[in-house]
């Protein structure tokens, strides 16, 4: 396990008290703006970006977010990296869908994760891995309420397996990969989410081929998903590393928990 000293139930802690700012505001008026990029920023996703910056500034590493991108120069020499997204899923939010997160990743030197943690707070849905010691999940709404369990992806066949697609952005080479495995599309929220339900086995493959991405939507998810068994690749089949200058997955990204190689999926198109 790598050497960052950090207890991950207290980032766990983090993530939650930021899912109480959440549901603070969930029944209740908040503004609402648009950012350069015309999607939705509110006044939630500040609200939690400030408690974020606040409570992981304790810990003396450089915070990457989707709010604040930072100096990379600072990023580049330390040894651990933050990179968050307060709010993912911030329509689903404003729609009241509940499949909005708050994400917490921590990477090494070279730019690989080390730690992350998704929580869900209107399903209730919290989970969490660090490298070589598997993943986790803890659903209050079941019966083991304060039981984690661990996880493993389906590794079922992609043909008539599930796809989980967007529900406010869904693009065509998402559609064409579907239609060509004959696989049943199941519109969700969050990015995270989506990783860690794959993580979960709920489905076999996840595919963002835009370029509206950032680091922080796959970051903390991604070590959920390696430590399932599954993979995060970018379009040409290239591991994801998160500590970059560039802070936008220009090439968009695959999220694999089933059979298949990369290759094999685009070479399926």
């Amino acid at each position: 396990m790598a050497n960052h000293s950090i207890d991950i139930q207290e980032i766990i802690q983090i993530a939650r008290g930021a899912g109480d700012i959440a549901m603070d505001f969930y029944d209740r008026e908040y503004s609402i703006e648009q950012k350069q990029n015309k999607t939705p920023v509110t006044q939630v996703d500040i609200a939690i970006n400030d408690f974020l910056i606040e409570e992981l500034s304790k810990y003396n590493n450089p915070i990457l977010s989707e709010e604040i991108k930072g100096d990379f120069a600072k990023r580049q020499i330390a040894d651990f990296v933050w990179i968050v997204d307060p709010l993912d899923g911030t329509s689903d939010f404003i729609q009241k869908t509940g499949e909005f997160s708050i994400m917490i990743g921590l990477v090494n030197k070279n730019g690989e994760v080390v730690l992350g943690v998704v929580y869900a707070p209107a399903l209730e849905e919290l989970y969490y891995a660090q490298k070589n010691t598997g993943a986790f999940f803890l659903c209050h709404s079941s019966e083991n309420k304060n039981l984690f369990q661990q996880i493993k992806i389906s590794k079922k066949p992609l043909k008539n397996g599930k796809i989980l697609v967007s529900r406010n952005h869904l693009g065509e080479y998402e559609q064409k990969v579907a239609r060509k495995n004959q696989m049943e599309q199941v519109p969700a929220g969050s990015a995270g989410l989506k990783i860690c339900w794959i993580a979960r086995g709920d489905a076999e493959l996840y595919i963002n081929s835009s370029n509206k991405s950032g680091l922080w939507d796959v970051c903390a998810a991604d070590i959920i998903l390696s430590e399932a068994g599954g993979k995060v690749f970018d379009k040409t089949c290239n591991q994801i590393f998160y500590n970059l200058e560039e802070t936008m997955l220009l090439n968009g990204y695959m999220v694999l928990g089933c059979d298949l190689g990369c290759n094999k999926i685009i070479a399926h198109v």
